[in-house]
């Protein structure tokens, strides 16, 4: 675009003279971070190699404990070798051509630029998958609030006792869930929304206060280094909800929030395919990848919810 003139000016009227810039320098995106490797177990990942693959996982049997007296005649159990199995069944892939005359004449790389992208958007579609997948699998029972009455979180000045919980005290009761399965306390993990961490804020916790926890805390989804009721707290975007969401208050707009312990859900990932191809019908080069993984919930009683919305 020229530079603006005067009315009535009429030299070099054309603006011919300004040249248009191109920056080498592309603005990037802001990205969101992804957790759910963080919160799952990935032990079997290298046992996998194709899509539909198949991880069996035996069990550990469980054994029979009777009382006994001298003299009794004792019963021998038969062990029961249960398995449970992770199946390579999900993938995604991405595709793109670089044409011969924009490879000469481009002043980015735009291979690397949109290769790069392209690895982000696989991992973000594998994140919103496992929680997409918690949702479909975590107990009920297991499950605080509900997609017809979702439980009502809030701590701002107008929380009413008996009818609004706190997110300290929703976070609680999900470590008492696991606490009465013997879950171990090492290894628990929280996921929650952004709207979920402002209500902590609100609540005025110094659980995520900086002055009372470690600096650069955001690393990575953590919103803080200290656990919260045994949790390793985590923020992210791609989890489930439900028409605007969470911070709303109609019983029609809710988000989910999980926590539970790193061998509840199994995971594996694998990228079968990375490749760069000459194109048929034009003169460009395609670069595909395709990624294929699978998840498992193994422990159900290591694996719980809240579905909730805002209280006021």
């Amino acid at each position: 675009m020229a530079f603006p003139t005067a009315a009535g000016y009429g030299n070099l009227s054309q603006g011919n003279f300004s040249p248009v810039i191109y920056s080498k320098k592309a603005q990037l995106k802001f990205r969101k971070i992804n957790v759910a490797q963080a919160v799952t177990n990935t032990e079997y990942t290298g046992e996998i190699s194709n899509m539909g693959d198949t991880v069996n996982i035996i069990v550990e049997p469980t054994v029979v404990v009777s009382s006994y007296v001298r003299g009794q005649s004792i019963d021998v159990q038969d062990l029961d070798d249960t398995q449970k199995q992770l199946v390579v069944d999900q993938g995604n892939y991405y595709g793109f051509a670089i044409d011969d005359v924009e490879r000469r004449h481009a002043h980015h790389n735009w291979e690397a630029l949109a290769s790069d992208e392209a690895a982000y958007r696989l991992r973000d579609a594998f994140d919103s998958n496992i929680f997409t997948f918690m949702k479909d699998n975590v107990a009920s029972a297991r499950t605080l609030g509900s997609t017809s009455t979702p439980l009502k979180v809030n701590f701002d000045g107008s929380y009413t006792l008996g009818t609004e919980v706190t997110p300290t005290l929703t976070l609680a009761t999900l470590a008492r869930y696991l606490d009465e399965q013997n879950v171990p306390m090492e290894n628990r993990w929280a996921v929650v929304d952004p709207f979920f961490v402002e209500l902590l804020r609100n609540d005025d916790s110094k659980l995520i206060n900086d002055d009372y926890t470690e600096k650069g805390a955001l690393n990575n989804g953590m919103v803080t280094t200290r656990p919260i009721h045994g949790f390793k707290l985590y923020v992210s975007n791609n989890l489930p909800s439900t028409g605007t969401g969470p911070s709303a208050t109609s019983g029609t707009n809710y988000g989910y929030i999980f926590a539970g312990h790193t061998s509840a859900v199994c995971t594996a990932e694998h990228i079968k395919t990375a490749e760069k191809i000459r194109a048929t019908r034009t003169f460009a080069d395609i670069i595909r990848g395709l990624h294929i993984f699978g998840r498992s919930l193994l422990r159900t009683e290591s694996l719980c919810a809240a579905i909730y919305n805002n209280a006021t």
